[in-house]
């Protein structure tokens, strides 16, 4: 996988066939943090709460909308991940909010991973007979590689010259 900038705000992802289908099975689980886990209150509003009753429900109505808007976004680029007419290694050029959506599509599924598998701390995170474990480990240790790729590559504030334009490398 490579991710760098083409432009100021302007990105290119590339993705070889294993990279597609990797990436589509993360962005397929999206998203996968509970809606509760980020609740305003760790308890729950008594009948005389009402405005934090309010306040939880325009969370929940904001939170809904925006996993909406974002899962619409994520089964669009799972559907050209996944589309084999073109097989082989991809390239998809992203604008700033792209990836943007994509990174937090991406983190959702690490974190929601992480919370299911009791909130361990990464290096105590043990290899484990149990399937589900086994796939909640790999989900949240490959969503990350991906993460970590994508942030490395925002990083790097110069936009990578096409490759007409680079000087011969050995």
């Amino acid at each position: 996988m490579r991710f760098h900038r083409t432009a100021p705000a302007e990105f290119r992802l590339e993705l070889d066939g294993r990279e597609r289908l990797l990436l589509a099975r993360i962005l397929q689980n999206y998203p996968s943090i509970p809606a509760h886990y980020h609740a305003l209150s760790r308890n729950p509003p008594t009948a005389g709460d009402a405005v934090l009753r309010r306040a939880e429900a325009l969370r929940q109505e904001s939170l809904a909308e925006h996993r909406g808007t974002l899962r619409t976004a994520m089964t669009d680029l799972r559907q050209r991940l996944l589309d084999q007419s073109h097989p082989g290694r991809l390239v998809v050029d992203l604008v700033a909010d792209d990836v943007d959506r994509l990174l937090q599509a991406v983190n959702d599924v690490r974190v929601g991973a992480w919370i299911r598998l009791g909130c361990p701390d990464p290096a105590e995170v043990e290899a484990s007979d149990d399937p589900v474990r086994m796939d909640l480990g790999f989900r949240m240790y490959a969503a990350g590689h991906f993460e970590g790729l994508m942030l490395a590559g925002l990083l790097d504030p110069e936009p990578e010259a096409p490759p007409e334009d680079r000087r011969d490398e050995v």
